[in-house]
């Protein structure tokens, strides 16, 4: 019985894990493990595009990089 019990806390402890790894702590389970209050820095906002994070210069990169390499791979493609 204690085996089933550890095994059953590592899932739940696996699935909260890999939800707040993708969602962030203030999507995850409906901001619960998020910080009370508004942070130091954050500006509070009604407009809802400001609630996404802003891309940062290092996913700006790949996804330049991605479509440089896409646009090279349709010239090649289109030349032959």
């Amino acid at each position: 019985m204690a085996k089933l019990v550890g095994i059953v806390l590592m899932v739940v402890a696996i699935y909260v894990a890999l939800t707040v790894a993708t969602e962030g702590m203030d999507g995850a389970f409906g901001g619960v493990f998020a910080a009370h209050g508004e942070s130091a820095d954050a500006e509070p906002s009604d407009d809802a595009a400001h609630d996404k994070p802003a891309p940062s210069s290092v996913t700006s990169r790949v996804r330049d990089k991605m479509q440089r390499t896409a646009d090279e791979r349709a010239d090649r493609i289109g030349s032959y």
